[in-house]
């Protein structure tokens, strides 16, 4: 063997799976070079070289997209195999993933047989848990005269047609391999000795959607349900179900819930025959069972799944791996070791789970690899001038970018209301309100009905205040997790079904609530939110308060005279005190001059807080021309909802959407300002 030549890397991968490709990806994205080995001669040799041709992914693509790259719109729910291998060529091609093919570790060209060193700080084990195909010692096995493969060797049912074909494993694979033979015509026999969950695609993809909301043991029984509503009992075609629920079972057990692609109306059928016993050796074409049946068959593919070989190469690992080849420790403590040893993708949690490990792993490593970002020869500067109003000293500063992030709250709104001067209870703004401290027994008025001021309703009728609210218009109130499952099944369902499945919630929660002055607007609560920024308000208990009696709603207010209020529907009370949960509004365009589009930025000023003791009134100028239609629209929403302007200059959380927007708007703005400073890798 020739001598081995080193070659110095900051970070090698092993692994061109999805795991090895996303880590690649992020670290190229934050400014780190790797290198991925691979010991194929292809990426995503498991999904080229190891399925068969008629598999499709079982979750929708939107669970399955690596890091910085959707699936695009026009692409089937489920791909396909092809496409999906057409989507891994395209991502290492977009990332410029750096690859040594036909590299088995300890590095030898598999086609030269040359030993290669390789040196790094950093090592990411991302070479799955499908190394080695897995094939169980069978007694006479060599005996038998058909043909005996491995599902990673099976392609199609061609040629199979009118043969006795016996399936081993009833993974996912063994399922699906067995829909494909009966399909074709096979007459198909399938070994399911143990116990599994069977679930459909759309099944599961509602436990994507709502996993993060629910506790473990109510989304077992939620799946259990509308798999009964689907399936039946499949004990009766000889698959039964373990006492661990589906979803209990895939986060604490290496053992996934099989997706259903037809196999079970299949078995239901006759077309594909359960046996419910072990292989317990082949005499020729006969093949024995455990429980003593024997039958013949003309070939047998073996469904028995794969095991991983890091052991046998990773000499050291501080505990990192286990003894299967996968990670030692539960997620989410699972990818990261000593001395800069990482892994990806070994916690069986699929393409999600590679790409949120190859997020961590990249983020981690270039914390400590990032260089300083350099801003000499940038084209356009903006200019700061800062007064400390402490001190009066004047300070200057530049920058190629500014981001505006004073927010939507910058100044409390409280309507001109004729008397308000003469009304001599307590009148203060929601921003100013901490508790109910001193209000028990007292009438209290809350004016507007947003999230603020019903929550603030709340707090006063619990605390024992004759408590009554305004409610003006129309809105939408529901539950927090009905507002939190329809985020999620957001980016599943189109608005109008969205909002159709919301509203049914609601009425199932609500009833009614007209009946308590709580008018729903026509439009659903996401188109709403999506067309107007109007959020809906989320009910922490007003609305039982409201219906028991203990909070009055009433309309708005005309005038006040002393301590009476007078309302629009003639009605007049008496209050204590009144809260205005009356919103806020931006100071954007008091300070942020732009004028018409042929005439630069006069100039832009804000407060911001220096210190804990100090704060600065900013004035910035800039030379070059901004698009006015680019910037504030009405001193709060950025129009069409875009966070970059021209030149440098990006707004966040300004567009209305909380602090989800918020967070969007962050990453959209540091993935793009960072793409502009970032250092070309070597």
């Amino acid at each position: 063997m020739a001598e081995a030549a080193a070659v110095e890397e900051e970070v090698i991968i092993v692994g061109a799976g999805q795991s090895g490709l996303a880590a690649a990806a992020c670290l190229s994205l934050r400014g780190v070079r790797s290198l991925v080995l691979e010991r194929d001669d292809c990426v995503g040799s498991l999904w080229r070289k190891r399925s068969y041709d008629r598999v499709r992914l079982h979750l929708a693509k939107q669970y399955c997209a690596l890091p910085h790259a959707p699936h695009p719109d026009d692409a089937p729910t489920y791909l396909p195999r092809d496409d999906f291998i057409r989507y891994l060529d395209a991502y290492a091609s977009r990332f410029g993933v750096r690859t040594r093919l036909r590299r088995e570790v300890e590095a030898v060209d598999l086609g030269s047989g040359k030993a290669e060193r390789y040196k790094a700080r950093f090592l990411v084990v991302a070479a799955g848990e499908n190394d080695e195909k897995f094939v169980p010692e069978v007694p006479g096995i060599e005996s038998f005269p058909g043909k005996v493969v491995h599902a990673a060797e099976y392609r199609s049912p061609e040629g199979m047609r009118g043969k006795s074909v016996l399936v081993v494993g009833c993974g996912n694979s063994g399922m699906e391999i067995a829909y494909d033979l009966a399909d074709a015509g096979a007459v198909t026999s399938i070994v399911v000795r143990g116990e599994l969950h069977l679930v459909s695609k759309e099944i599961w993809n509602v436990v994507m959607a709502v996993h993060t909301y629910l506790p473990w043991w109510l989304l077992d029984k939620l799946v259990l349900l509308m798999c009964t509503v689907v399936f039946g009992d499949t004990a009766k075609y000889g698959l039964r179900r373990p006492a661990v629920g589906p979803f209990t079972m895939k986060c604490t057990t290496p053992v996934y819930p099989v997706v259903d692609v037809g196999t079970y109306a299949k078995i239901k059928s006759g077309e594909v025959r359960v046996l419910n016993a072990a292989v317990k050796s082949v005499r020729g074409n006969v093949v024995e069972f455990a429980d003593g049946r024997q039958h013949p068959f003309d070939a047998i593919v073996f469904a028995t799944g794969y095991r991983s070989t890091v052991r046998r190469w990773l000499k050291s690992d501080g505990g990192l791996i286990g003894d299967d080849g996968m990670a030692a420790r539960s997620y989410p403590e699972h990818w990261k070791g000593e001395n800069g040893l990482y892994c990806a993708g070994m916690v069986r949690r699929g393409i999600y789970g590679s790409c949120e490990d190859a997020e961590f792993i990249a983020e981690d490593i270039s914390k400590q690899l990032r260089p300083q970002a350099q801003t000499n020869g940038n084209k356009h500067r903006w200019e700061v001038e800062a007064v400390d109003l402490g001190t009066g000293a004047a300070e200057a500063y530049q920058a190629r970018f500014l981001v505006v992030a004073t927010g939507t709250y910058d100044e409390k709104v409280v309507p001109a209301l004729p008397g308000l001067e003469s009304f001599p209870g307590e009148v203060m703004h929601a921003s100013e309100y901490k508790s109910a401290k001193g209000m028990e027994g007292k009438a209290v008025l809350v004016v507007g009905c947003g999230n603020s001021g019903m929550e603030i309703a709340l707090d006063l009728a619990e605390a024992g205040a004759l408590t009554s609210i305004v409610v003006r218009g129309e809105l939408h109130i529901l539950t927090k997790g009905i507002l939190n499952l329809g985020v999620r099944l957001g980016m599943h369902l189109p608005i109008w079904l969205l909002d159709k499945l919301v509203l049914f919630l609601c009425y199932l929660v609500f009833g009614d609530t007209s009946k308590h002055g709580l008018r729903r607007p026509a439009m659903g609560p996401f188109a709403r939110t999506q067309q107007t920024a109007a959020l809906p308000v989320i009910d922490v208990g007003t609305y039982k308060k409201i219906k028991s009696g203990e909070i009055q709603v009433l309309p708005a207010i005309r005038s006040v005279h002393g301590n009476t209020v007078e309302f629009v529907d003639g009605r007049q009370y008496p209050f204590d005190a009144i809260v205005f949960a009356t919103g806020y509004r931006s100071a954007m365009k008091r300070w942020l001059q732009v004028l018409s589009r042929h005439k630069p930025i006069d100039f832009i000023g804000s407060r911001i807080n220096k210190s804990i003791r100090a704060s600065s009134l900013s004035r910035a100028r800039k030379a070059s021309q901004v698009d006015e239609a680019e910037l504030i629209a009405d001193g709060e929403n950025v129009r069409q909802r875009r966070p970059k302007a021209k030149n440098g200059l990006y707004f966040a959380g300004m567009s209305g959407r909380g602090i989800y927007g918020s967070g969007t708007d962050a990453e959209f703005i540091a993935d793009d300002i960072s793409k502009q400073l970032r250092p070309q890798s070597y």
